[in-house]
């Protein structure tokens, strides 16, 4: 049985470059009403974390059938000014007749100043504002009426800031310099790789374009099921570092075809049967290993996960079905505006030659060397603590951090992520009582208000039909403070159940959400991994015909991922040069990522991995000496493969001045990881295990190699 896509890739290259015009035409043509109407529309966000039979669900389902009108979208107005400004007479009447303004606009269900809203010296206030609409529909439109009447209707004198959603809403984009600083930091390397400006752009613009692609994909998409916001960007740092790499592997195979005297349209044929193949095993590995992500039961990863494949999914396509047409297009002026011809030394071995000799003449002091250093850099994963990041964590010049901050320093910090509390009663209250019948309710607010680790209480507030009361618990400690989550432990196991009487209350809002989503990762971080690991090796046992090297790959793929962990620890977790990305202080590393970044990088690893043993398995079968093998695979592929990452790099990190904390965990872990990868994982690790197996790399037994379906990835 023979699985074989070469032939039809190669078909529709040869197709594709005959028929250049049309196929260019009817692909932008697609990729314009996609993004036409996608980026017209705009991606519908949602960073609300909802996490199947948790407590924090159940808690956020109670409120929506209780307490519908503060269910859904919310966010704060923030009023600051002189000491007294706002606790005298005068100052509270002008705070409630605010809020009466902002309660008469359409959206706006309640704007409402609680007795704690107010700081203990007066200088201080806040209004916690609900909308009518969802979280996700709380667009600048919604919001910004609202910011607009509270900064005319405030008192003299007070300086208004929006909080919340609404602050998140209105928050101004990044400014995407640094993204340009790094397609120019591309641009120069590909000149150098490939020699030609024409060629350089051509990867380039596939990126670009494939990005557009896969951005309005993301927001059509996102009208089915609303997307955290940061994975959007996530997306596009993916799509443009892919998209390059993918557009590089296949001009390079063109070039390199063509040079043989090939016609133009065979050689993009040929290109697509052996370069196209390897992208498209190399694109599935990347949204096999994130559809992985799956296994842990989230939504709010399931997002993540699915964006980050769409993203992958677009440059892919982009690459494969415009590029061949455009290689057509182009011919031999792909070569034009050359760089000066450098002096041959051609016939020379390259570095990675001599690097591949070297290690294989000394595989074990390689081998032993390589896991030194690399043991090194992972060995910070050794402290990994899952938490959650708050606006406390953004740089201070965003609108975000700075409310956070005259909260937190008005209030304490907690303010910033109070804790719900919500219980059904057994016998509903009568309405219109200022006081609660059941002394249970009582008895819950004093045990909540003594709790350690509590800094005040609001509630209990009964609902209208008088069926379930809510609590708003403020904690001493931010969101984002470990000691926070485990109050939320301490309310659920201990404060709780000495002090309910016959109501069963339940804990939760966004920052109990967050607790209970850090538990549940660190719970099936290794279920994950496992399959991860385990959907890769399959391809990779199929695709090569070996025990060993499916085993030796995921091997060596799981150490460049443990270096990114052990520097996002060094450097986020711990603080050591935290101020180089932009942040003031460390911060937590977000529970969810580890887990996406895994997928991400493993898929990411995979695909250096396949073009490196492609051609160590091809001169395999020309030599039948592992040695030769090893050291003309690790020379032929060495010089694109590093360009390739040099690339990535440049893209990845162009991404770590965006004020969001998570994407600088990204950009700086992924960089870190893929330079590692393919420089001492690739140029060294790989090599030196390869030579110390020897002919057991590709030992496969008879019985199963005759009943395996033939995949080949180079045509």
């Amino acid at each position: 049985m023979t699985v074989d896509m070469h032939t039809l890739l190669e078909r529709y290259g040869v197709f594709a470059a005959g028929h250049a015009w049309r196929v260019i035409a009817l692909f932008l043509a697609a990729v314009a009403l996609v993004a036409g109407f996608g980026l017209g529309i705009g991606q519908s966000t949602d960073d609300t974390v909802t996490l199947p039979d948790s407590e924090s669900t159940a808690a956020q389902d109670l409120l929506n059938s209780a307490f519908p009108d503060t269910a859904k979208g919310s966010g704060t107005i923030v009023l600051s000014g002189d000491a007294g400004a706002f606790s005298s007479p005068d100052g509270t009447a002008a705070l409630q007749s605010l809020a009466a303004s902002i309660s008469d606009d359409p959206h706006v269900t309640q704007a409402v100043l609680v007795p704690t809203a107010i700081s203990s010296d007066g200088s201080v206030a806040y209004l916690s504002v609900s909308f009518d609409v969802e979280t996700r529909e709380v667009t600048p439109e919604i919001a910004q009426p609202v910011l607009d009447t509270a900064t005319k209707g405030a008192p003299s004198g007070a300086t208004v800031l929006p909080g919340g959603q609404i602050a998140k809403t209105l928050a101004a984009e990044p400014t995407h310099g640094a993204e340009v600083v790094g397609l120019i930091a591309a641009a120069i390397i590909l000149l150098l790789s490939l020699g030609t400006a024409v060629a350089m752009a051509l990867p380039i613009l596939s990126a670009l374009l494939g990005l557009v692609f896969g951005l309005g994909a993301i927001a059509l998409l996102s009208l089915l099921d609303a997307i955290p916001t940061v994975s959007g960007t996530i997306a596009a740092m993916l799509s443009l570092g892919v998209g390059i790499d993918y557009s590089l592997f296949l001009v390079t195979k063109f070039r390199s075809v063509r040079a043989t005297g090939a016609p133009v349209p065979v050689a993009a044929g040929r290109a697509m049967a052996g370069s196209g193949s390897a992208i498209v095993f190399a694109g599935v590995t990347v949204m096999v290993a994130l559809a992985g992500l799956v296994l842990a039961g989230v939504p709010y990863l399931n997002s993540l996960a699915w964006v980050a494949a769409t993203g992958v999914a677009c440059a892919m396509l982009t690459c494969l079905l415009l590029l061949p047409a455009v290689l057509g297009l182009l011919g031999d002026r792909i070569e034009r505006l050359a760089l000066p011809k450098r002096s041959a030394r051609r016939e020379k071995p390259g570095v990675w030659h001599r690097i591949g000799a070297a290690t294989s003449k000394r595989p074990w002091l390689s081998l032993a060397g390589s896991l030194l250093v690399l043991g090194a850099l992972a060995f910070p994963v050794t402290a990994l603590q899952l938490g959650q990041t708050d606006d406390g964590n953004a740089p201070t010049s965003q609108v975000t951090r700075q409310s956070y901050d005259v909260l937190s320093d008005a209030f304490g910090a907690g303010v910033n992520g109070p804790l719900l509390v919500i219980a059904t009663l057994p016998t509903p209250e009568p309405s219109g009582q200022s006081v609660p019948a059941d002394p249970a309710l009582a008895n819950l607010t004093t045990a909540f208000g003594s709790t350690d680790g509590v800094a005040s209480v609001v509630g209990a507030t009964v609902s209208d039909d008088g069926t379930a009361a809510q609590w708003s618990v403020i904690p001493t400690t931010a969101p984002s403070d470990p000691k926070t989550a485990k109050l939320v432990e301490k309310l659920r196991n201990t404060v709780i159940p000495g002090a309910q009487g016959d109501l069963d209350p339940l804990v939760g809002g966004q920052t109990a959400a967050k607790a209970d989503f850090a538990g549940i990762i660190d719970a099936s971080l290794l279920t994950v991994i496992i399959a991860v690991i385990a959907a890769s090796a399959v391809l990779l046992f199929f695709a090569f015909r070996s025990v060993a090297i499916p085993l030796t790959a995921a091997a060596m793929n799981v150490v460049s991922i443990l270096v990114a962990y052990g520097v996002l620890v060094f450097v986020f977790q711990e603080g050591n040069g935290i101020q180089l990305t932009g942040l003031d202080a460390p911060v937590p590393i977000e529970a969810y990522v580890p887990l996406l970044l895994f997928a991400v990088l493993f898929g990411l690893s995979m695909d250096y991995e396949v073009f490196l043993l492609s051609a160590i398995q091809e001169s395999w079968h020309s030599f039948a000496d592992n040695r030769r093998a090893v050291v003309h695979g690790i020379g032929s592929t060495g010089r694109v493969i590093t360009s390739a990452a040099l690339i990535m790099v440049s893209v990845f990190i162009s991404f770590v001045p965006n004020p969001d904390p998570v994407v600088k965990m990204f950009g700086v872990g992924l960089a870190v990881a893929v330079l590692v990868d393919a420089t001492l994982v690739r140029g060294v690790l790989v090599p030196a295990v390869m030579t110390v197996l020897g002919r057991a790399n590709w030992w496969l037994p008879a019985w199963l190699d005759k009943r395996m379906p033939h995949l080949t990835i180079e045509g």
